[in-house]
């Protein structure tokens, strides 16, 4: 959708009630939403839908768990070292602007295909040479930006009446479900392959939120992890072998190597994909195959 299009919408839907800025009347801060009576009930119909194919049909088990958690779980899963992103703050004006997204802007506009694709996969000390060469310009003021820092994104809290606890909000809900299993699957008896499910809020401090409800600081997830034994070449799904029809399913699929836009889209069957090596393995075909289901 072009910009224009996509500020239209979102004016609408503001006009409307349907989403609105959370605490507007004091100033709203970026990346913070509020659902009205329409949206929340848009919002709840898709949670819906996701729990009744997902968890329900599917025979798999959701969990609900908690938002916070004690700063060593989040040492042990690598979040407070490798959960960032590129910072760079305007020099003139003190705006924040997430260093690759201004790149691959200003490469896009260029139309520099190559330099565009190179943003995404350099470092820290790439990036600040590319933004040092390049006439990237803030956005609120205009001066030209140069430098970039890491930046984490774990939005962290004090726990207990001194404060002595250190915690951070979850930046996904996939956290709660690994630290479950090993409990559930004594409790309950589970066999692999097995998926354990939950929807919720997650808290990402964002450098610069955009684009609407794509990239927020508060957002709700729906997230599904599955469990499985590598070495099971023929998993059962709810004591069924998977069938003949789910990896004749044709998929697009972008290959990772030359992955340079929509030119390198392909469609293949989900057979030919498990046959070069593409898609692990049987298990990991058919989920991708009720995902497309589940979208389609």
């Amino acid at each position: 959708m072009e910009k224009e299009g996509l500020e239209a919408v979102i004016n609408l839907i503001a006009r409307r009630g349907i989403v609105m800025p959370s605490s507007q009347i004091y100033g709203e801060i970026g990346g913070f939403y509020d659902y009205g009576p329409i949206g929340l009930k848009i919002k709840k119909k898709l949670e819906a839908a996701w729990r009744r194919y997902f968890i329900e049909e599917m025979g798999n088990l959701e969990i609900e768990t908690s938002i916070i958690s004690p700063r060593p779980v989040f040492e042990a899963s690598g979040h407070l070292k490798a959960f960032s992103d590129p910072l760079t703050v305007c020099s003139k004006c003190g705006y924040s602007h997430r260093t690759d997204k201004i790149l691959e802007e200003y490469y896009a506009k260029k139309g520099d295909n190559a330099m565009l694709e190179k943003v995404k996969h350099s470092s820290i000390a790439e990036l600040r040479e590319m933004l040092k060469s390049a006439d990237v310009r803030c956005e609120r003021c205009g001066a030209k930006l140069e430098g970039s820092e890491v930046f984490n994104l774990m939005l962290g809290t004090k726990i207990g009446p001194l404060g002595g606890i250190e915690g951070y909000m979850r930046p996904e809900t996939a956290q709660g479900i690994f630290l479950d299993f090993k409990n559930l699957y004594r409790i309950y008896g589970l066999k692999l392959p097995i998926g354990i499910g939950q929807t919720g809020k997650a808290f990402r401090n964002e450098i610069s939120p955009r684009n609407f409800l794509v990239r927020m600081r508060e957002f709700s997830q729906m997230e599904l992890e599955y469990f499985f034994d590598p070495d099971d070449k023929e998993p059962l799904i709810n004591g069924r072998a998977i069938g003949k029809d789910v990896l004749e399913e044709p998929i697009n699929f972008v290959p990772a190597e030359g992955n340079n836009g929509a030119n390198d889209v392909i469609s293949a069957k989900l057979s030919t994909l498990l046959e070069n090596g593409s898609v692990p393995n049987k298990l990991f075909a058919y989920l991708i195959y009720m995902e497309k289901k589940f979208m389609l």
